[in-house]
């Protein structure tokens, strides 16, 4: 079992809709871009079999730091990967 810190930095797009009920569409408007940094914590466990073959499973979440985002106030982290030691 372990807990690891992690920093991820990421960018996207935001932008405002607006539904037009007249001709049923979806209008996009004010498109921003936006960088933003989480920081946070992830829960994991790491097995290791008799022949070497390792397995790992981990989640965790980290929040934003700059608030640039609108819509994301956090970010879900997880991971499962399959290795062999030698």
């Amino acid at each position: 079992m372990f807990i690891e810190g992690f920093t991820d930095f990421y960018n996207g797009k935001s932008w405002d809709t607006v539904y037009t009920s007249w001709n049923n569409t979806y209008d996009y408007f004010n498109e921003e871009k936006y960088f933003d940094i989480a920081a946070g914590l992830a829960l994991g466990w790491k097995w290791v079999n008799t022949i070497g073959f390792t397995f790992e499973i981990k989640a965790g979440y980290g929040r934003n730091l700059l608030g640039n985002s609108e819509n994301v106030e956090g970010i879900f982290r997880g991971d499962f990967s399959i290795g062999y030691r030698f």
